[in-house]
């Protein structure tokens, strides 16, 4: 069952850019925040994957990794991160590049 049949989510939790979201607000706020606004609608949304553009250019030709690197918990923290990049149709890795997965 639908619990809410008429709201549309993807409006909500998909839009595309800070300024979209508060047109509505726009006549409340004060002109510092609507020039903040404007400003931020000409910027497009940083891709997290672009920090892995060089390491992903590297592989395209053909360098690869000789030995895996494993890093053991230390002192200061205990926890295990996810360094990997390569993941799986099923299981994507970039997102949890550097999250803490345990600890």
């Amino acid at each position: 069952t639908d619990l809410f049949p008429e709201f549309d989510f993807d409006s909500v939790l998909k839009f595309e850019s800070i300024s979209a979201y508060f047109d509505d607000w726009k006549d409340v706020l004060p002109s510092s925040i609507q020039s903040l606004l404007d400003e931020t609608e000409k910027e497009e949304l940083h891709d997290p994957s672009e920090s892995f553009a060089i390491g992903k250019l590297l592989k395209k030709e053909g360098i690869e990794s000789k030995h895996p690197v494993i890093m053991v918990p230390g002192v200061i923290s205990t926890g295990i991160e996810s360094w990997g990049l390569e993941g799986t149709d099923n299981c994507k890795s970039e997102p949890h590049f550097r999250k803490r997965l345990w600890g």
